[in-house]
């Protein structure tokens, strides 16, 4: 999250006006999770069973799973 920061910082044509870390939790149903961990290029190729073995442990825990979701966010303006 620094480098993009850094980025702008070292950069000749933009200056930071603001950087904001924003942190939420949110809760997801096993089919929910599955679905947003299958949008991720790198998992795409993990078998279904693996899948299936993280659904079946957050169906054991009442069927939720808190996710930490971090955005981090940059303002910058162009130096004229």
């Amino acid at each position: 999250m620094e480098s993009r920061k850094n980025e702008i910082l070292n950069s000749p044509l933009f200056e930071l006006v603001s950087h904001k870390i924003v942190e939420t939790k949110i809760d997801f149903t096993s089919n929910e999770y599955i679905k947003l961990l299958k949008t991720f290029p790198d998992h795409s190729t993990f078998s279904t069973t693996f899948f299936r073995e993280i659904a079946e442990i957050i169906e054991i825990r009442d069927n939720t799973i808190k996710i930490k979701i971090t955005t981090n966010l940059e303002i910058a303006k162009r130096i004229n």
